[in-house]
């Protein structure tokens, strides 16, 4: 499962189901966070991880 998020400053980003409760999220540009919890809603994501 695969869900696309468009953020405020146009960035496109990716979020790709690894399992129940962790998403991986991707820049355009390869930048991975990972560890992101999912709750159920899009605005109530918290972030892990970083871009480096």
């Amino acid at each position: 499962m695969v869900w696309k998020l468009e953020l405020e400053d146009q960035m496109v980003w990716k979020l790709e189901l690894e399992d129940q409760m962790v998403w991986k999220l991707e820049l355009e540009d390869q930048m991975v966070w990972k560890g992101i919890r999912w709750y159920g809603s899009l605005r109530r994501i918290r972030w892990y991880g970083s871009m480096s």
